[in-house]
């Protein structure tokens, strides 16, 4: 095909000149370049870390809720699965839009460890969250496997009345 023929030309010819000013960068130049490039794949994790942060809180949370709208587990089971992950969602809220502020506004200010800094202390959340973590998953455990041994009761009660 004549016209992606014509695109990959001129992509090569892109590509090309990409690396012929790369070649030509100064050593702060480069620097600069790549500080961006962290910041940015920075910003793109925190985007998605965040959005997996959002899908806990608001999706798997709420599915964890019978037809009635009560929790399948104990009030003090939920609370112990998702400590800290409004506050860890928050945190992460406001660090990813900090980047992405930065990233928007790079030629004024072309550095995020003020960022990084500033929010830094914060972090002690995980410190809580992970001590917790290996008792929250046994806890989980315990709680499916009540629900499954409750649901295996009443099914074999189900059958001999029915029998």
């Amino acid at each position: 095909d004549p016209e992606s023929d014509v695109g990959e030309a001129n992509e090569e010819e892109l590509f090309k000149e990409e690396m012929t000013k790369r070649r030509e960068e100064s050593p702060a130049e480069k620097n600069r370049r790549k500080r961006f490039k962290i910041a940015e794949e920075l910003y793109t994790t925190e985007e998605a870390y965040y959005s997996t942060l959002t899908l806990i809180n608001d999706t798997f949370r709420s599915r964890l809720k019978d037809d009635k709208g009560e929790y399948m587990f104990a009030e003090k089971i939920i609370r112990e699965i998702f400590m800290n992950t409004h506050e860890l969602q928050n945190l992460h809220e406001v660090l990813r839009n900090r980047l992405k502020d930065r990233i928007e506004n790079w030629q004024l200010r072309p550095r995020i460890g003020d960022i990084m800094k500033s929010i830094a202390p914060y972090f002690q959340l995980y410190t809580d969250y992970m001590a917790k973590f290996d008792n929250k998953t046994g806890r989980v455990c315990d709680s499916c496997n009540n629900i499954l041994s409750a649901r295996d009761g009443l099914d074999e009660k189900s059958r001999k009345t029915r029998g």
